[in-house]
């Protein structure tokens, strides 16, 4: 999505230029949680780069024993320690992979929240809902009202479209199992002898459905570019609905200031 003075004016043109504030918001959401993501795939890079040096260096003390039995011992304590450094501080891998895919759900379900709140002034108007009373669930419930639905027939096709997608789906259970109930773990695991690497998220469950496990690299790709266009289609649809202007009319805006003397 082009997040543009363009775009800043055209919504300005149509009446509606409080929605501008939140579609720059949905955009800083976006890209935090690409930041997520992208910060999450460097960590993993990072922890099999020290895997694979710490099992060079293995070998390399394996090979260059004279002995003709040769031998290693591999315990706990001589097993890379993966620790991150951040602000002069070395802080353990796992924690910032464990925090940071939390991290980039909350901002991935964030953006729908703050997408609704752009619906709700745009199309609204004069019966825009407060604010804090704005979320994805309560706009869906808004427009598959009846007369919402045949005023904003598109905007009504598009909620129900995310909320039905199996990636909306999983963001919308990820977020609230680790917000309510319990964290969902994330399982990394390298092997000794071979070269191969894997990084899961662990299956779960949410209101009695189980949600399979998923490749991190991948998965948070995908689940990335599923939000990143969802933005985009929506500013489509809006683009469709918010020249009709029905709740539009006789508006007004109240301004209000303080001083402190």
């Amino acid at each position: 999505m082009i997040v543009d003075k363009q775009l800043e004016n055209e919504l300005f043109d149509n009446g509606i230029y409080e929605a501008w504030q939140f579609v720059t918001n949905t955009a800083r959401t976006l890209s935090t949680a690409e930041y997520c993501k992208d910060t999450i795939l460097r960590l993993l890079s990072s922890m099999q780069q020290d895997h694979d040096a710490w099992k060079e260096a293995l070998w390399n003390d394996l090979m260059t024993q004279e002995s003709k039995v040769k031998k290693v011992t591999v315990t706990t304590d001589s097993l890379p320690e993966y620790l991150t450094p951040i602000a002069g501080k070395d802080i353990p891998t796992r924690f910032l992979l464990d925090k940071l895919t939390k991290d980039f759900f909350q901002y991935a379900r964030n953006v729908f929240d703050s997408i609704s709140q752009i619906a709700n002034v745009s199309l609204l108007g004069n019966k825009a809902k407060k604010p804090d009373s704005v979320d994805f669930p309560a706009m869906l419930k808004v427009f598959n009202q009846q007369t919402y639905n045949q005023n904003f027939p598109d905007m009504c096709v598009w909620y129900n479209t995310i909320n039905a997608d199996p990636a909306f789906q999983y963001i919308d259970a990820f977020n609230n199992r680790t917000k309510h109930t319990c964290d969902v773990y994330l399982k990394v695991s390298m092997d000794f002898l071979g070269d191969n690497h894997a990084s899961d998220i662990n299956p779960f469950f949410r209101k009695d459905v189980q949600h399979d496990k998923k490749d991190i690299s991948g998965y948070l790709n995908e689940i990335f570019n599923f939000v990143s266009k969802s933005f985009d289609s929506f500013m489509v649809e809006l683009a469709k609905e918010y020249p009709k202007k029905i709740y539009l009319q006789n508006r007004y805006n109240k301004l209000k200031g303080w001083q402190k003397k």
